[in-house]
Order: C-alpha cells, then structure tokens, then sequence
C-alpha cells in the first residue's frame, strides 16, 4: 500500500509539471499574436522645396489599405504582415508617385517620400495673324504692320494718301503734331525739303531714311552721308552747288522728290529718338522716315 507521503509527492510533481506547461503555452501564444499583429509602415510626404505635403492619399496594394497625410504630412499603416507591398501616393497638384517596400516582420518600413508638382497646362493663346487679310500672300510689309500694332510714331497707309490727297512726301506727313514738313525751291533753283521737328534741333533735324526697310542715308547738320549713299535709290547723285543755303536740305529733297505718293504703299514716321524702335538702325538720327513702296 502506497504511503501517504507518496502520494503527496507524486501531486506536487504533476502540479508543478501543469504550472511548467501552462507557462510555455503562454510564451508561445503570445509569439503567435505579436506574429499576427505585424509591422508598422509609416513615414512622411514632401514636395521638391521640403515641405510637407498634407491630404495626400496613399494606397497600399495588395493589401488594398489605404490612409491620409495629416497635417505634418506624416501617414501611418499598422499591423501590416511582412512581405512585398507597393505604395501608391496621390495628391491635388501633384505627380502620383509609386514605391515598392520590403517590409520585415521585426522593423517594419519607414522612409520619407518626395512628390513633384504637376505642370499647370497654360490657357491657349489666340495669335491674330500680323497682316490683313489683303497683304496675307506677301510678307513684305511685316515689320510695318508689326510695328503699328506696337503704336508708337506716326502710320499712313497708300488709302490714307489718297484721302489727304497727297502728291508728294512733303504733303503726305502734313499733320503730324510737333513736325512741319515744306518743299521749296532756294534762290539757287535748288528744290530744298525742310522739316521742322519739336524734339529734334538741326536744319535739317539729324534724319534717317529708309527704303523698304533698308537705310538710305541719314541727313543733317555735320554728317558724313553724301550723295554716294543715294546711288540706286534715286539715280546718280548730282552735285550740290557749293553756294547752297542747305546742301542735306537739297539732298534730301533729291531722294524724297523721286517718290510720288502714287508709287508709296505706306509711311512709318518717328519724331524722337524715344519713338524710334530698337529694330530700326537709327544710328546717331534723331528722327525717322520709312517709306514702303508698292
């Protein structure tokens, strides 16, 4: 017959065998629920400059789980199994971006994530064609149209002579404020043109010429231009009497005079330097006159 003693032992052995086995099934259960809970994927969204990116959505595949940058544009995935996943951000204004992660069961995935901004396509611009539709088959009078849209200085078109009735240079720049304009024989017999012009002082005032946008000459006090520059614009130059009052006067009446207003498509008169454009090769002039011929 067992003893009472014995049978003591042998209880308190198997209690604490049962206490032992309770303790190592604890240990693995709770292994198992921090297996099953996860890692956690977090990180923050900025833009080019650094600065957070807050409202963006973010899709992460193929868990199909999906979460928003808070203010700080910081974004949090928890209890997240460790394996291959891709993320995907999205935001107003931005370019979407797409990221693949490796996520360990024991660190999980954090990182920073830049986004660019999406270009802001520009509202189309209608371009008005430079030439009306009567000179659209020629590009000869481009620069005259482009620089009357620009308004500066003074524009007669042939039409525009015509209702002037205009015979000569002299007559078609009548009415210009600040500008008089006079053909009149010297004593000499010498047709001399003669402007007067507020901003610009000299007799004649320093006056560029051009013809069909190229420069002819430049007339006025103390300049160098003489009569070779004409050659081809209104014949040989003739020689200017020594005795004449004003020798560019009579020049200039030589080369203005060989253009009736019935051979002149258009006018452009600039009566400052500060009228002048930039394209125009004005040189030391004070003033300019372009004719455009038909």
């Amino acid at each position: 017959m067992l003893s009472l003693t014995f049978i003591r032992q042998r209880l308190l052995e198997a209690g604490l065998a049962r206490t032992l086995l309770l303790a190592i099934l604890m240990v693995f259960s709770l292994g198992n629920a921090s297996a099953a809970q996860g890692a956690t994927v977090s990180g923050v969204v900025l833009s080019p400059d650094s600065s957070v990116v807050a409202g963006a959505n973010l899709q992460l595949d193929p868990s199909n789980r999906s979460a928003t940058t808070n203010r700080q544009g910081r974004f949090v995935f928890a209890n997240v199994p460790a394996g291959e996943y891709r993320l995907t951000i999205s935001a107003i204004g931005y370019v979407p971006v797409s990221r693949s992660l490796s996520v360990a069961s024991d660190s999980g995935w954090a990182g920073q994530i830049l986004v660019t901004r999406q270009p802001q396509p520009l509202p189309p611009i209608a371009v008005q064609a430079v030439r009306p539709s009567e000179w659209a088959h020629t590009s000869r009078y481009d620069d005259f149209f482009r620089r009357r849209a620009m308004g500066q200085g003074v524009f007669r078109s042939r039409a525009d002579l015509l209702r002037m009735g205009a015979s000569d240079i002299a007559s078609s720049l009548q009415q210009i404020p600040g500008v008089t304009v006079s053909a009149t024989p010297n004593p000499y017999g010498e047709l001399e043109y003669r402007f007067r012009i507020a901003r610009c002082p000299g007799q004649p005032p320093r006056l560029a010429v051009f013809i069909d946008g190229i420069k002819a000459a430049t007339f006025g006090e103390s300049t160098e231009n003489r009569g070779s520059e004409l050659t081809g614009v209104s014949g040989t130059p003739r020689r200017v009497p020594r005795e004449s009052s004003c020798e560019d006067c009579v020049r200039l009446a030589e080369i203005l005079s060989s253009f009736p207003a019935t051979s002149i498509e258009f006018i452009e008169f600039y009566r400052g330097p500060g009228q002048i454009p930039s394209d125009v090769d004005r040189g030391d002039a004070c003033a300019a006159l372009l004719i455009w011929t038909r």
